[in-house]
């Protein structure tokens, strides 16, 4: 698969962060901004996506390379529909909350696999241009998690806290491999937060410029 030929940003950060808040929230600014954008999410609404949910919702079981697997099969299928998209429109960038990091920060952990290993699986699929890590606390996160009606696997006060550190892990992996990738600190207003990114994002999109097509 090839990479696309707009420039592409991902939101990242543990479950509680606010990664699908800050998502539509810089996605609402560019387009105020002026720019089209195609917004998308991770896992995708996709059958791999569905069965995904399922696992995470401790509705079925499965082992954690076959989780790995699966997510790997969704983020294929998603992003090749999204290339098929985008290739039928006129947007200026992609917007996708969560992707690769998430990938390999929670597997990383899940799996025990080595970074090395599980960043081979990605190799052949796009990679955003920037990435920009929410760095929320985890207990907080976890308190606002626990508002919600249920919890997934991942998001116990002891599993965000592991998940955190396998980000900074990711984080330390991509950025020797050569990613973008920009750390927020995630204890501001929800407000402040997206102002911070929108301005990060218009500086990087002002370096990365309308891909050669």
């Amino acid at each position: 698969m090839h990479g696309f030929d707009v420039p592409f940003i991902a939101i990242e950060g543990i479950d509680g962060s606010g990664t699908s808040t800050q998502t539509h929230l810089l996605t609402n600014g560019l387009r105020n901004k002026g720019y089209k954008v195609f917004i998308t999410q991770a896992p995708s609404a996709s059958l791999w996506g569905g069965r995904i949910r399922l696992v995470l919702n401790k509705q079925t079981l499965v082992d954690p390379l076959g989780l790995a697997f699966a997510f790997m099969a969704d983020r294929v299928s998603h992003l090749s529909r999204v290339q098929s998209e985008l290739q039928a429109r006129s947007d200026d960038l992609l917007v996708s909350g969560r992707l690769h990091l998430s990938f390999l920060a929670y597997q990383h952990r899940h799996t025990r696999k080595k970074m090395e290993w599980l960043s081979n699986l990605l190799k052949w699929l796009p990679f955003p241009d920037v990435t920009f890590f929410i760095d929320a606390d985890p207990d907080e996160c976890y308190a606002r998690i626990k508002k919600r009606s249920g919890q997934d696997i991942f998001e116990s006060a002891y599993s965000l806290r592991a998940m955190r550190d396998g980000f900074f892990e990711a984080i330390s992996f991509m950025t020797s491999k050569g990613q973008k990738i920009i750390t927020v600190p995630g204890k501001d207003h929800v407000l402040e937060i997206s102002a911070l990114i929108l301005s990060h994002a218009q500086d990087e999109l002002g370096r990365i410029g309308r891909k050669a097509q």
